[in-house]
């Protein structure tokens, strides 16, 4: 972590343990956790810390008069620490619920609801059923930490007994978020009927509108959510409404015109900028390279270095110079692959920091949480997802859409023969998760839905998941012979190595259907009835930006049994096999 993050830590956590300071179980695993970033923080922090921890809290100067008023405007004008303080110190001594509510909302503002919030989960719910006040704030607890089905009926309950037209809005609103949340495609007018409601309320809102044409591309209606899209997208500088448009453009095939407005992408808090590089050296597409040496970048997840680094032989056409910095697991399938002939390759801050270092297997740290970057001498930068506006592309054109990494013949061949079976069955990998971002937009399912290939004959399965998950193989009955490969793939060179020595991929929307697609391998891809933005082509034979990935998507949200069906189809369609009993 770098030093600035755990000095935040350290402060939000002295504030906590200072307004409270009891022998909880959150005040002990704060200290558990300052604990263990003490040799990272700043020498007065450690001290701070350790003379509360020794008893000597801070001795906060309260001023004369805290009112209730007070506390709301510290809280309308994002003083947060101070509001929290505040009220805090009222409740104590005045054990008054009305301070509950802005101590809770500060402590979401601050992100850290995980022990704090939970002391006054108590409070709140005992108060709930006679106090609006309070039933509105436990909905917005369970919203905030994403608990929307338990929020569910809550916001429903508050939409009976609440006034006003701003409350209203919110509660229609907040509604329509949470029934498309929990239910996706299933309740799809009611949905439309909230969002609709709300915005009769307030009619100029950017963000509802921009939800609103969400719903209505979800219920098939492109032309109308179109319209919506660019209206919200020409009156707002929301981030997050041109984020939703730029996925929206670029699932109905758009590419060029979704990735251009995807450029705005770092304006988010979704998606994290180098903080070491300057806008202006930014590569507009346009400006000469032939004499100027460019920085190409990864910025995001796996998934998405592996899907834009088909444009990396590209660029080092146009420059003097290219310098591919991308996360270090990824570096040896890139060297197998001959990347070392057009490009210098840097695996983050590992390589551009020399005092940095990274012992986490296939996982990765984001490079702007170090200052290496600015050290590689460069006139421009592009980041990875720029690529797509940068070379015009469109569902015509997809550069590269055969495969373009490859594994070490030799390496494939010493991985089949230490970890593979030598017989004649159908060799087929799957993988079934991806990361945190692959949960929230609903890509996963559990290995057991693979039960039924498991039962076919003559198939033999290989799991390639290295995280967590993983374990679920070691759960499955021991009948179903699935080999878990997770103890052999160190990098992506590995498990490039492992997904040659397949007939079949079987992968939900991760990386691991991503490399088999840049590798060119024959690859079944699973998508949720609403495939995240990119994957503008999800029927027929082909996926678009991988010719040998065709893809299997559910019908309705959630439908894995039909998908696996499909597949089981198919399986014995394209290896001959004979249809069961």
């Amino acid at each position: 972590m770098k030093q600035s993050k755990n000095n935040a830590v350290f402060n939000l956590n002295n504030i906590l343990i200072s307004a409270f300071h009891e022998k909880k179980q959150f005040t002990d695993e704060l200290i558990v956790e300052n604990n263990k970033i003490q040799k990272y923080a700043d020498k007065n922090l450690v001290n701070d810390f350790n003379s509360i921890k020794n008893g000597k809290y801070f001795q906060i100067k309260k001023e004369k008069d805290i009112t209730n008023e007070t506390i709301i405007e510290k809280y309308a004008h994002s003083q947060y620490e101070k509001c929290f303080l505040d009220a805090t110190f009222m409740y104590k001594k005045t054990g008054d619920i009305k301070y509950v509510s802005p101590i809770v909302l500060s402590l979401l503002k601050m992100k850290n609801s995980k022990y704090a919030i939970n002391k006054f989960l108590p409070v709140i719910k005992k108060h709930a059923d006679d106090n609006p006040d309070m039933l509105n704030l436990l909905a917005e607890v369970y919203f905030v930490q994403e608990r929307y089905k338990t929020a569910l009926p809550i916001y429903e309950k508050l939409l009976e007994i609440c006034s006003g037209n701003q409350v209203l809005y919110t509660l229609y609103y907040k509604l329509s978020y949470i029934y498309e949340r929990v239910y996706q495609d299933k309740y799809i007018d009611k949905q439309i009927e909230l969002c609709k409601k709300a915005l009769d309320i307030i009619k100029d809102n950017s963000g509802a509108t921009a939800f609103l044409a969400k719903l209505y591309y979800h219920q098939g209606n492109v032309d109308k959510a179109k319209k919506l899209y660019s209206t919200a997208y020409k009156n707002t500088e929301s981030p997050d409404v041109k984020l939703g448009y730029s996925h929206f453009l670029m699932s109905i095939g758009e590419l060029t015109k979704g990735y251009e407005v995807y450029k705005t992408r770092f304006e988010s808090n979704k998606v994290m900028y180098p903080q070491v590089l300057t806008q202006d050296k930014r590569w507009d597409g346009t400006s000469d390279l032939k004499d100027k040496t460019v920085i190409a970048h990864y910025e995001q997840g796996f998934g998405d270095s592996v899907m834009f680094s088909r444009y990396i032989p590209d660029i080092a056409k146009l420059a003097k110079k290219v310098v591919f910095v991308v996360q270090k697991n990824l570096i040896p399938v890139f060297k197998s692959s001959g990347y070392e002939n057009f490009c210098e390759l840097l695996s983050h801050e590992a390589d551009v920091n020399p005092n940095f270092s990274t012992k986490n297997g296939m996982g990765s740290v984001m490079f702007n949480t170090g200052n290496g970057m600015n050290r590689i001498p460069h006139d421009y930068h592009i980041p990875l997802a720029d690529f797509p506006y940068l070379f015009k592309e469109s569902p015509d054109k997809m550069l590269h859409s055969e495969g373009y990494l490859r594994a070490d013949s030799k390496k494939v061949e010493l991985f089949r023969k230490k970890y593979i079976n030598k017989n004649n069955k159908i060799k087929i990998g799957i993988a079934y998760h991806g990361t945190n971002k692959s949960i929230q937009t609903y890509r996963d399912l559990q290995v057991k839905k693979f039960i039924p290939l498991f039962k076919m004959k003559n198939l033999e399965f290989y799991s390639l998941q290295v995280d967590e998950y993983s374990k679920e193989i070691d759960k499955l009955d021991k009948h179903f012979k699935v080999k878990n490969l997770k103890p052999y793939l160190k990098t992506f060179e590995d498990t490039a190595c492992a997904m040659n020595c397949m007939d079949l991929i079987i992968s939900t929307d991760n990386v691991v259907m991503n490399l088999a697609g840049a590798l060119g391998i024959k690859t079944y891809g699973i998508f949720n009835v609403y495939p995240e933005g990119r994957w503008y082509k999800t029927e027929g034979n082909d996926v678009g930006w991988y010719k040998s990935v065709r893809p299997f998507k559910a019908k309705t949200f959630n439908d894995w049994n039909n998908v696996v069906k499909d597949i089981q189809k198919a399986i014995i369609e394209d290896f001959n096999l004979k249809k069961p009993d």
